[in-house]
């Protein structure tokens, strides 16, 4: 996020306190911004920075003029202030220490898979600096169980976290059987979303499955043993016949035997006997083994959408 200093700040409290703020924002790779480089209290507290404190990295951080690595085009900026605004994006900077660079919360259902999901859609270089926020304790993501379950936790948590909508983003599925119809439960996870102004992304396809290229599958499917194998080819050839509106939001674990909309009333025999069963539980883990590469990703016709949802990310970290 954009953490932008008032004047005022510099003025009003202590040098020391100002730096270590300044610091914490920075090793999470917020964008900083100085109200007034050129004012009086401005320069003081530099001079104070370089005479007095003899950090190892303090010219380095003045050198960079306080803009950090990759999330830098962000949407959400926090004003640090003297004297906040109620209900602003407003901030003292005791509360920009004690909450606002706490912890950064990612709200997903299924934590280790939609984490890797999220990485495989963000790249390599994205992928370190997040991995490198998660270490520090700067970010974490919040595991929900579900749709159900993550809406609840949403609700709960705009409660009782201080200012979570300043710090929190939510990624969930659709659950769409058809183009542009998303589930009920996705649906209030939206409008919670919406209510409590947390910054949120709702697939477009079905489930994070749906986004795994043909390419990746096939790898998948080669795992089993022989008689799972040569099951899972008859699934995957099939499933290449469909077309992509209904690649897009077949029910890839469990096939044509759960709900499915009128989308997929064209499909006729064999195909349509062979995809009542879909590809497992675990084809998820196509992202966690690596099978996902970004090569296969943008010839991928979800390439537009992913790049969507990437640029949403690093505009609200």
């Amino acid at each position: 996020m954009q953490i932008y200093f008032s004047t005022s700040i510099f003025s009003s409290e202590s040098p020391r306190k100002i730096l270590e703020a300044i610091e914490e924002a920075y090793s999470q790779s917020h964008q900083i911004v100085i109200e007034d480089t050129l004012s009086p209290v401005y320069l003081t507290w530099l001079d104070f920075c370089k005479n007095h404190l003899q950090e190892e990295d303090i010219g380095e951080l003045l050198e960079l003029q306080f803009t950090s690595s990759i999330f830098v085009e962000s949407k959400r900026q926090i004003n640090v202030v003297t004297n906040p605004t109620p209900k602003s994006n407003e901030v003292t900077l005791l509360t920009l220490k004690n909450d606002i660079l706490r912890t950064f919360f990612i709200y997903v259902e299924n934590g280790r898979a939609d984490k890797r999901f999220l990485f495989s859609m963000l790249g390599l270089e994205i992928k370190k600096d997040m991995e490198r926020l998660i270490r520090s304790g700067a970010l974490t993501f919040e595991n929900c169980g579900g749709i159900t379950e993550l809406t609840e936790k949403l609700r709960d948590d705009a409660a009782n976290r201080n200012l979570l909508n300043l710090r929190a983003f939510a990624c969930f599925d659709s659950d769409a059987i058809a183009p542009d119809t998303p589930s009920k439960q996705a649906e209030k996870a939206t409008k919670v979303c919406e209510h409590f102004e947390i910054p949120h992304y709702r697939l477009q396809r079905r489930a994070i499955e749906n986004y795994i290229p043909i390419p990746a599958i096939e790898l998948y499917v080669a795992e089993g043993n022989e008689d799972l194998t040569i099951a899972r080819k008859k699934i995957l050839r099939a499933f290449s016949r469909l077309t992509q509106p209904q690649q897009e939001h077949f029910h890839m674990k469990s096939g044509l035997s759960v709900q499915h909309g009128e989308v997929f009333d064209s499909i006729i025999d064999p195909d349509k006997s062979v995809l009542q069963t879909g590809f497992g539980d675990h084809l998820s883990s196509c992202y966690e083994k690596g099978y996902v590469t970004t090569e296969h990703l943008k010839n991928s016709s979800a390439w537009p959408e992913i790049q969507e949802l990437s640029k949403m990310v690093m505009e609200y970290l």
